[in-house]
């Protein structure tokens, strides 16, 4: 089962492994690829790169919900029924443009596409959007899940468990 270290116990590592290796200067090539990925890891990504990663997640949900809704989603085409929110603006992640489509799908949704992320807090963002008639919707994406995963209040799911009963 894949363990996920802190950056403060990266970085205890990665000082032992200098250490060890750098009084002979010789390090074996196994150690010399844990090295470069406990680098790696403790690296922050860019602002462009996460905004990007954020905004081709938000693109793949909206493309998940267009299917859902049998819609086609074009993120340039101004009549399509739903949009991806661009990256900054305050607002659910995801736009719905008719009511319909917001019928259809009744849940106003936040995207987040990152290792880590503060649950409350973000909670606490996609409840301030929430439109009126909906439930609130987190979509969340990390390396270390093999699919995306959601989290909603056990209210908005028990609907989903009764509608889908009816």
């Amino acid at each position: 089962m894949p363990s996920t270290l802190s950056n403060k116990e990266l970085q205890t590592l990665i000082h032992i492994t200098e250490d060890r290796f750098k009084s002979d200067g010789i390090m074996p090539n196994d150690v010399v690829v844990l090295y470069k990925k406990m680098i790696r890891a403790t690296k922050k990504i860019a602002v462009q790169s996460a905004k990007s990663k954020g905004r081709d997640f938000q693109y793949w949900i909206c493309t998940q919900i267009a299917h859902f809704l049998h819609i086609t989603f074009l993120q340039a085409d101004d009549f399509c029924p739903i949009h991806s929110r661009e990256m900054g603006q305050a607002g659910s992640d995801i736009v719905f443009r008719t009511l319909e489509a917001q019928e259809k799908f009744p849940f106003t949704v936040e995207c987040k596409a990152a290792e880590s992320f503060e649950l409350l807090k973000t909670i606490e963002q996609v409840k301030a959007n929430q439109k009126n008639g909906t439930d609130w919707l987190i979509a969340h994406k990390r390396k270390a899940l093999t699919e995306p995963i959601v989290i909603m209040a056990w209210s908005a799911f028990a609907k989903l468990l009764m509608r889908k009963g009816e």
